[in-house]
């Protein structure tokens, strides 16, 4: 409707034109944009809460690469998908310009060219 395009045509073309990002794409989109409101203290309490920052015991040069803490606990497959668990893992693997954007919306942007190249691929 948006593309006029036929309704037997491959829709995956379509989106890349469109540059909207696939749906398991934008789900990750969603939890990183809540993640980075974390740090800056515009989340809420209960998203607050479940995340912690990651300070090394000593002095380290990662140390102004803002990663979250990765809980080592053994847990269920269920569990691994929550919030809490899968939310550090997430953010940890972001190139660092992201994590460290200046503005919620330049981090929305960056984010979102970030994970389109890598639907791509």
């Amino acid at each position: 409707m948006v593309a006029r395009t036929d309704k037997g045509e491959h829709i995956t073309p379509v989106l890349f034109q469109l540059h909207w990002l696939p749906v398991s794409f934008r789900s990750l989109y969603k939890i990183l944009f809540h993640t980075f409101k974390v740090p800056n203290g515009t989340a809420p309490v209960y998203l607050s809460d479940l995340i912690e920052t990651y300070i090394p015991v000593r002095m380290l040069r990662s140390e102004s690469y803002s990663f979250l803490r990765v809980s080592r606990n053994r847990i269920a497959v269920y569990e691994e998908r929550s919030f809490r668990a899968s939310t550090p893992r997430l953010w940890n693997e972001l190139p660092n310009h992201i994590k460290l954007a200046a503005s919620k919306h330049i981090f929305c942007k960056v984010l979102k060219t970030h994970l389109f190249k890598l639907a791509c691929l």
